[in-house]
């Protein structure tokens, strides 16, 4: 994918509010806004969304995209992991934790 100039002032905006993008056909506008809606991962049970997790390297405020697919799609837990820091709090539905401790709970 090209990397686009407004991309870091789009990603710091998301966190705080909705995002309207504008231009010509065919410039790219589609796949950039999908660059921007992931996560990581997504684990089912029964074929229903049951828990998804977004990997960050720092804590800090819960993504977008997580917040938006845990409401779009129902997902029932959300997690945001982080391989600094000892912080485990809860951010709206989101819960913001270390990654070794959420590693250490898997089965």
């Amino acid at each position: 994918m090209i990397t686009r100039y407004i991309e870091e002032e789009i990603r710091k905006d998301l966190e705080e509010k909705m995002v309207f993008l504008s231009g010509p056909r065919q410039v790219g506008k589609t796949t950039l806004a999908k660059s921007f809606l992931k996560v990581d991962f997504l684990m089912t049970f029964e074929k229903k969304p049951w828990f998804a997790v977004e990997c960050k390297v720092k804590a800090g405020a819960p993504s977008a995209s997580l917040r938006y697919f845990g409401e779009r799609l129902g997902i029932p837990h959300l997690y945001q992991i982080h391989m600094e820091g000892k912080d485990d709090v809860l951010d709206g539905r989101v819960r913001v934790m270390p990654a070794a401790k959420f590693l250490a709970a898997l089965p």
